[in-house]
């Protein structure tokens, strides 16, 4: 305790770095509101929620210019995509931040919407193979394409020579 005394009095006095008097910047925030039609973001927002919070904060920090960081109390809603949150800010016109909200594509998070759109509206190609195939078995499918001509061929084989019905 006698050396750190002695270290104490000997220790240049601490100086404060920057302006005496200059008050830390506040951030402002603002509230926004957000709102993308199609009618499958109730599947997006149960299905993949998280995916759809990041991809839509990555649009909005592309269309503001503002970090990650920048995006509180994001609250997603279906039916049409109703987006409110918050971003804080060094005090930007609420007003300029609607407007490049507003002209926004958002490209990542209708590229989810559409992913999802995709997987609902076309059916798998391919048929899911067995779970219980043994390793020297295997499992063929064909394209959509291939088992429609396919089955006209069969149909071909079988069916009856045509006749025309109805007056010569």
């Amino acid at each position: 305790s006698v050396l750190r005394a002695q270290q104490e009095e000997h220790a240049p006095a601490l100086q404060r770095v920057g302006t005496p008097g200059e008050p830390q910047p506040r951030l402002a925030v603002t509230t926004h509101r957000v709102r993308l039609d199609g009618d499958l973001w109730a599947r997006v927002v149960d299905e993949w929620p998280d995916l759809l919070k990041q991809e839509f904060t990555s649009d909005v920090c592309d269309a503001t210019a503002l970090p990650r960081t920048s995006m509180q109390r994001l609250v997603l809603t279906a039916g049409s995509l109703v987006a409110d949150f918050q971003l804080s800010h060094g005090g930007l016109a609420k007003r300029e931040l609607n407007k490049q909200l507003a002209s926004s594509p958002f490209t990542r998070t209708w590229a989810l919407y559409e992913r999802v759109a995709e997987t609902k509206e076309t059916p798998p190609t391919r048929a899911t193979p067995p779970a219980a195939l043994r390793a020297s078995e295997s499992f063929a499918s064909l394209e959509a394409a291939e088992e429609a001509s396919v089955l006209r061929a069969q149909q071909e084989e079988h069916a009856p020579a045509l006749q025309r019905v109805g007056t010569p």
